[in-house]
């Protein structure tokens, strides 16, 4: 992309939130064109929140003020057996790469080190994050438990105070929230690092080097970034604007359907956002599918369920990882 960019009036790349820009770099080079800034955002039924007695989240929010107020929505009620009637938290997206790794990264974690080819799962800072992140359900008994079915998914019922997903979801919580209760959006809360981690990512586009109308594929896809689509996507509701200078301009929010309110939530996460480790050798698999999926993700689960503490399960998380970066250095 970089040849046909540079000098390009059309198009800034330096308008660009870097970290979504980074989504499409490989080798250093600028090889996809992103499409919407698509930021994990943390969606609250304040209704849920007031009703307990709770705080609702803001901006200032660290996770332990997560615990503390969704302790207080769990206590509201409860069902015949003892089980809390509505959580803290649903687990729709409990095993997503973009609201798992967060918690590594904002520990100062990792799960890879390039360098010198090791899966580094067992990393003290990772398995402090992971443990932190199982606290939820195993210890602090604030989200959904794992396989309970409330017949769908428990934000959009009322049952959960909170849900962490991207805003393209916020078509879908208007239909099924209605008039039964209100809802906002806002940052995740703060990790220990300081800062609001969370996962992003977005479709693009590239182009194929070896195509016979390179001129005319690139003339396609730099709509995406030129800044009147990203502002007519954004009025839409087709996206959130992923260049600075729309972001930063109220107009794109002019008359938009509401809830939510909070529309800069979906901006002021992005600094803070992280993408998908992606060097994982392709026979071993990625956050998506394959090897390290599989095995992250059994390893959670036990974690969460009680079945084993976070050092041994991903322990043996390596232990499944690393004869294949070593087949494939």
């Amino acid at each position: 992309m970089p040849p046909y960019t540079e000098g390009d009036p059309d198009v800034d790349i330096d308008d660009v939130f870097p970290n979504m820009l980074g989504l499409g770099v490989f080798d250093g080079k600028i090889q996809m064109l992103p499409s919407a800034l698509d930021v994990v955002t943390l969606y609250y039924n304040k209704s849920l929140f007031e009703e307990a007695g709770a705080e609702v989240p803001s901006d200032e929010w660290t996770w332990d003020d997560f615990i503390v107020n969704c302790q207080k929505i769990t206590d509201l009620e409860t069902e015949a057996d003892g089980t809390p009637r509505y959580w803290g938290l649903s687990n729709a997206t409990w095993s997503w790469w973009a609201t798992v790794y967060p918690w590594v990264v904002g520990y100062g974690g990792k799960i890879l080190d390039i360098e010198n080819n090791q899966s580094t799962w067992s990393d003290p800072n990772t398995v402090e994050a992971l443990t932190a992140y199982a606290a939820l359900w195993n210890e602090y008994n604030v989200a959904q438990p794992l396989g309970l079915d409330v017949g769908g998914n428990a934000f959009f019922l009322g049952r959960a105070a909170t849900y962490c997903h991207i805003q393209s979801l916020r078509g879908p919580v208007r239909e099924a929230a209605a008039d039964k209760f209100e809802w906002d959006v806002q940052v995740m809360p703060l990790m220990p690092d300081g800062h609001h981690r969370t996962g992003m990512g977005t479709w693009g586009m590239s182009a194929y080097s070896g195509g016979k109308n390179l001129d005319t594929a690139y003339e396609y896809i730099k709509q995406l970034i030129r800044p009147t689509v990203q502002l007519e996507a954004a009025r839409a509701e087709l996206g959130v604007p992923l260049l600075r200078s729309v972001a930063s301009d109220p107009s794109w929010m002019e008359g938009l359907p509401t809830p939510p309110e909070n529309l800069m939530a979906f901006i002021n996460g992005a600094d803070d956002a992280i993408l998908p480790v992606i060097e994982h050798p392709g026979d071993c698999g990625s956050f998506y599918a394959g090897m390290v999926s599989d095995s992250y993700r059994q390893a959670l689960e036990a974690v969460i369920r009680g079945e084993a503490n976070a050092a041994d399960a991903f322990a043996e998380t390596d232990a499944t990882i690393q004869p294949c970066l070593d087949q494939n250095a």
